[in-house]
């Protein structure tokens, strides 16, 4: 049965039947801990990010290859397994998508600056749609939009950088209504106490017997979406407890939902929100140990005969809506290429009212992959 998380941090989580846990999961939510101090918003993708570099880590050779293997490695899920189990999903996948879930599509794409010579071979390994590079970044950002049902309206600004050579892109996008959707007439007007202040939000009220759990004075839930194995973990911290909750789930992954269970009757407050948050991950993955394929000894020979190349920004756009039907969510990964010039007894039920900072963490329960992540200070 599929579950949803929420909390001060929001995450989507992907994952697939009998892997592992995946890898980019532990990798993103590090880049997530990094991202905020749990008093402003933040989201990620691990899966869209994970994808976007192992089209790059295809044409990768020697040491660029095992670090580009290292960084991904090592974590929940095996990218190509989890793939090559979803294939039954693509039948819900729009023109030109493919599906890794009901509901969950993503597309590649790379577009090429003239005289670029991409090698046969790599175009013959990996998914990608191809497309030459223009001057202008309208090309990248209108197919951006056309595989997010334009929920990522711009991923790129002009001027691009005149030594972009290759631009792998990859697009993630989520359309799910929840399993038990919440009704419109139980929303409620009240305080969210965000760290800035009080606000009012929109509540969304249910009473029902969610997976439910209690750990290091957090609440957690997990709200299942309906036709699919994609679910919603919602994590509320303790007043002033995001960034220890965040790396614990990110020394954890998916492993710090274990102990929850349906022992409980719970009465569920959640904020109806929409949240966009975008930027550069360079410095966090160089963080994380992407050096030599940011630099002149990178080696991406596998790839390009002509030109030598090196990663020279890589940046993702995440977009998260909530409400009473379920989730819109979308995340575009861009990866610039550049010519080198270089227990108590439980009550009878539990309330959970997040009316401050929370996680969420939106993953597919049998694989075990990150799609999203966020954290969630402002509604």
């Amino acid at each position: 049965m599929k579950r949803i998380l929420c909390a001060l941090l929001a995450l989507l989580l992907l994952t697939g039947a009998g892997l592992a846990e995946a890898s980019g999961n532990l990798l993103g939510l590090r880049l997530l801990a990094g991202m905020t101090d749990g008093t402003q918003n933040a989201a990620i993708s691990p899966l869209s990010l994970q994808m976007a570099l192992s089209l790059a880590r295809e044409g990768a050779a020697g040491e660029t290859r095992a670090e580009l293997d290292a960084l991904l490695a090592g974590d929940e899920i095996n990218l190509e397994a989890l793939l090559a189990n979803a294939r039954y999903a693509d039948s819900y996948a729009w023109e030109g998508a493919d599906a890794v879930a009901p509901g969950l599509q993503y597309a590649n794409a790379a577009f090429v600056a003239p005289g670029v010579e991409i090698l046969p071979e790599y175009k013959a390994r990996v998914d990608a749609e191809w497309f030459p590079l223009d001057e202008d970044v309208e090309t990248i950002n209108a197919w951006a939009r056309e595989n997010t049902n334009s929920l990522i309206d711009k991923l790129l600004e002009n001027p691009l950088p005149l030594d972009m050579a290759l631009c792998l892109v990859n697009a993630l996008s989520l359309e799910a209504k929840w399993e038990q959707q919440f009704l419109e007439e139980d929303t409620y007007s009240g305080a969210f106490f965000a760290p800035e202040g009080e606000t009012e939000a929109d509540f969304m009220y249910a009473e029902s017997d969610f997976l439910y759990g209690e750990r290091d004075g957090a609440q957690l839930a997990c709200l299942p979406y309906e036709g699919t194995t994609l679910a919603m973990y919602v994590i509320l911290p303790e007043v002033g407890g995001v960034p220890a909750a965040l790396e614990a789930l990110a020394r954890e992954g998916t492993a710090y939902f274990a102990d929850m269970n349906y022992d409980s009757e719970v009465h569920l407050s959640l904020p109806k929100f929409s949240l966009s948050y975008g930027g550069s991950l360079m410095d966090g993955l160089k963080a994380q140990g992407m050096q030599i394929a940011t630099g002149a000894d990178a080696d991406f020979s596998a790839m390009c005969a002509n030109a030598p190349l090196y990663i020279s920004n890589v940046i993702q756009n995440v977009r998260i809506d909530v409400d009473e039907k379920g989730t819109s969510a979308a995340a575009v990964t861009a990866l610039w290429m550049c010519g080198a010039a270089m227990p108590e007894e439980e009550p009878e039920f539990v309330e959970m009212k997040v009316n401050r900072p929370f996680i969420i963490v939106i993953a597919d329960l049998d694989s075990k992959a990150i799609a999203f992540a966020a954290v969630v200070a402002e509604v």
